[in-house]
């Protein structure tokens, strides 16, 4: 068949009594199509996961995508992700929720996100995080950050006022300088 899909979710379980949470076996995942609307979901919060997940492969259109949250979360085992079309997204919430061997994250556009709750959490071998303009609150706490990694979100930061940048817990962050903490600062956000 040929056309667009609307979404993908693939965090669905069998309705069958009895049959629990549970984790795929999948080790990788290739999508190819135009998706028109809606969400891509490749785990979910409490009924499938993905957990041996290493690698994604987009091989075409995500601009019409608008929500990406808990798009990967739970998928212990993805190390990176390739860069997709996420111009149009609002939601990064639980996007990469412990997803504990994700090591690095290409430059998606995130002007229209207008929400990144829990984006990163458990994320702990998390080395960089290339994600540009950043608009509204971030938590990158608990993760490898360097202090470079942490120079760097900080220059992907819009100018805004009452947002909250969070980098502590990252072996970088007691290397930060008063001048390294001034280019978030002086963009009008609050550095925890």
């Amino acid at each position: 068949q040929s056309g667009d899909l609307t979404g993908l979710n693939l965090a669905k379980k069998h309705t069958q009594a009895g049959v629990s949470n549970y984790s795929t076996g999948w080790l990788d995942i290739a999508i190819s199509g135009n998706f028109t609307s809606t969400g891509l979901v490749i785990s979910a919060t409490s009924t499938v996961s993905n957990r041996f997940l290493e690698t994604v492969s987009m091989l075409e259109g995500t601009a019409a995508v608008t929500t990406m949250a808990n798009m990967f979360y739970g998928c212990n085992s993805l190390q990176s992700v390739p860069l997709f079309n996420t111009a149009a997204v609002t939601t990064m919430a639980n996007m990469f929720y412990n997803c504990y061997s994700l090591q690095s994250v290409p430059l998606f556009n995130t002007a229209a996100v207008t929400t990144m709750s829990y984006m990163f959490s458990g994320c702990y071998t998390l080395q960089s995080a290339a994600i540009s303009p950043v608009k509204v609150s971030l938590s990158l706490s608990g993760c490898l950050l360097s202090k470079n990694s942490i120079i760097d979100i900080f220059n992907s930061l819009a100018t805004v006022a009452g947002q909250t940048i969070t980098v502590s817990s990252n072996w970088g962050y007691t290397l930060l300088t008063t001048t390294d903490r001034e280019i978030a600062t002086n963009k009008g956000w609050t550095i925890a």
